[in-house]
């Protein structure tokens, strides 16, 4: 993957970034035209660092790593509830990159889900059609990613959205009761026609 180095650094430095990158969303910058500031990092060659999936409270945490799921918490602090046009644009826009699906791998954030103001269950199938279309890369990355219990896995098994999609969705039961892997999430999309 090639991944903007905004993602990259100690958890308090990447929370500061992006929630100064949400203030710019929520004035309604385009996300996309904004990632030419920060350096692109190449997964391939830069070998430092886990994938953080997960949003905690512990701010003590300097290891430089890749934190991912920092934007829903940032756009709720600024905005009340992370709903509003321009996360839907923002939303889109994270589709078009592989790395861009790692923003919304935390179930709990509520990207696919319903609350009091917006269903955005919609979003779901376009986020299970970008992550088969970016499968083979997430695949690439191996166990370098660290899921919402705090352990390592690959991006399979620490996605819990996509997990919580797929228990949602017309997927064969059997299909979703072994661990998930590229081959598996194939064939769970060819069987709810994908």
């Amino acid at each position: 993957m090639k991944i903007p180095s905004l993602f990259y650094g100690s958890y308090t430095d990447v929370k500061k970034r992006v929630t100064t990158v949400a203030e710019h969303i929520l004035q309604g910058k385009n996300f996309t035209s904004m990632l030419g500031q920060w350096r692109i990092v190449d997964s391939l060659t830069f070998d430092s660092g886990l994938y953080i999936l997960r949003t905690h409270d512990d701010i003590s945490i300097r290891q430089a790593n890749f934190h991912f799921t920092l934007f829903h918490k940032a756009l709720e602090d600024i905005n009340g509830v992370a709903e509003d046009p321009f996360i839907d644009t923002f939303f889109s826009q994270l589709l078009n990159y592989d790395w861009g699906l790692l923003l919304l791998a935390q179930s709990k954030d509520g990207w696919f889900g319903s609350n009091m103001i917006k269903d955005n269950t919609i979003r779901r199938i376009p986020y299970l059609k970008a992550v088969l279309k970016f499968a083979k890369e997430l695949d690439r990355e191996g166990e370098r990613f660290i899921g919402e219990d705090g352990r390592k896995g690959n991006f399979w098994k620490c996605n819990s959205s996509l997990r919580e999609i797929l228990n949602e969705s017309t997927a064969p039961k059997e299909l979703l009761s072994v661990p998930l892997n590229e081959a598996l999430f194939r064939n769970i999309c060819r069987k709810i026609a994908l």
